[in-house]
């Protein structure tokens, strides 16, 4: 679930001297465990050609804040990792949502080029639950069919004695 996988949820959206671009997982996000990537670049200057490189920032501090809409009483901030197998091209975070609910995320940066922050609203849905009644149902038909077949050797093994 690493490595900018997801659905899309910022896209060279402007943050202060920032472009910010991030990913959330699961798709779409449920109560439960929530995984967001986050790539962080300069942006770019007003006299810099229309095809100039993109330049990636490694060295900033990224906290992401998480405010439900029914309790903003209950926001929580996060601090973003660098990912060190990208060569700290990508900030993630992965944390708990506990309630159904819309949630805004703020995504703020600092850096030795400035300050910067970017927001976002997801609806996070129920948790997924299992049916203990279909999984049950389906194991008792697993059970009578194994036995179907064990029955039906039985009679085969007997004919052809």
């Amino acid at each position: 679930m690493a490595h900018a996988g997801g659905e899309p949820v910022l896209t060279d959206e402007p943050a202060g001297p920032y472009r910010v671009f991030a990913w959330i997982q699961p798709v779409p996000p449920r109560v439960g465990t929530v995984h967001l990537d986050i790539a962080l670049t300069l942006a770019p200057s007003t006299t810099a050609p229309a095809n100039a490189l993109v330049e990636p920032v490694t060295d900033a501090y990224v906290t992401v804040t998480f405010t439900p809409e029914s309790d903003p009483d209950q926001a929580m901030q996060v601090m973003a990792s660098p990912e060190s197998g990208l060569n700290g091209f990508y900030y993630e975070i992965e944390t708990r949502l506990g309630v159904e609910d819309i949630w805004r995320v703020a995504v703020r940066a600092e850096g030795a080029a400035g300050v910067g922050e970017a927001q976002f609203q997801r609806q996070v849905l129920a948790a997924r639950r299992v049916d203990w009644v279909v999984v049950a149902a389906a194991g008792l038909g697993l059970f009578a069919l194994i036995g179907l077949v064990g029955m039906w050797n039985r009679l085969q093994a007997k004919e052809s004695v």
